[in-house]
């Protein structure tokens, strides 16, 4: 069953949150004594420090679309070869036994340029198997030809394993970090909540410090959510 996409419960960047909340670790450290009274040591505020710390290093969805992008262009190139060497391989076929040949309707190549990269796949194996079986007839450099087409082909059918994996830990590593983003803006909003109410009636300057200010929200026309610094992280592929 598809699962609903996991979103932020706040509005601001995560590059804001991350540089927030480090400041406010260190507000929430110099006020350290009057926190305990609300039971937050000293050790739990480390321990959401080191949070924001995993956060903030953690890899921002614009590396991983990166990666997925350069991985979708040596696949494309990479199809593009095969289909090359398919027309190739069935040029001989045709002008050697014919159009309507036995090994040109086996190889069954119509479309070819409307095929999706796992049936370019298959239909490239097809052609090497079929033409395999004339292997005996063949001269050496469509020989040639072949070899290259299967090998090539390995390397295709790896690019779009590569591709679907890189894709797969894309989602995953958005999901969580969506996750981890919220517990954070929840322990952040807790201590400002907290230090506000410390200070809300002796001191000025101190409870101001625990204020969020509206220059960290985003602008209705700012990027969507769950980015890091203006790419949605549902960007939309090259390719599939």
């Amino acid at each position: 069953m598809k699962t609903s996409v996991n979103k932020t419960n706040f509005s601001m960047s995560y590059a804001d949150l991350a540089g927030i909340s480090k400041q406010k670790v260190n507000t929430v450290i110099r006020d350290i004594a009057e926190f305990e009274r609300f039971n937050v040591t000293l050790e739990k505020v480390n321990a959401f420090k080191a949070m924001v710390e995993e956060f903030y290093n953690t890899q921002i969805d614009q590396e991983h679309r990166g990666v997925i992008v350069a991985t979708t262009e040596q696949k494309n190139e990479l199809a593009s070869r095969v289909k090359h060497l398919i027309r190739e391989t069935i040029m001989y076929f045709r002008h050697t036994y014919g159009a309507n040949s036995k090994y040109v309707n086996a190889m069954n190549i119509s479309e070819l340029s409307s095929l999706t990269d796992l049936e370019l796949e298959r239909r490239a194996v097809s052609v090497v198997r079929v033409s395999r079986i004339a292997s005996e007839e063949l001269p050496s450099s469509v020989i040639g030809i072949i070899n290259e087409l299967e090998s090539t082909n390995e390397a295709f059918n790896n690019a779009i394993d590569t591709k679907s994996t890189l894709v797969e830990l894309r989602d995953i590593a958005a999901h969580e970090r969506v996750e981890l983003a919220n517990n954070i803006y929840k322990e952040l909003m807790n201590y400002c909540e907290i230090g506000q109410l410390i200070w809300a009636e002796t001191h000025e300057a101190k409870y101001n410090d625990y204020i969020i200010y509206n220059s960290y929200k985003k602008p209705d026309n700012s990027p969507p959510e769950n980015s890091d610094s203006g790419e949605q992280g549902e960007d939309e592929l090259p390719n599939g």
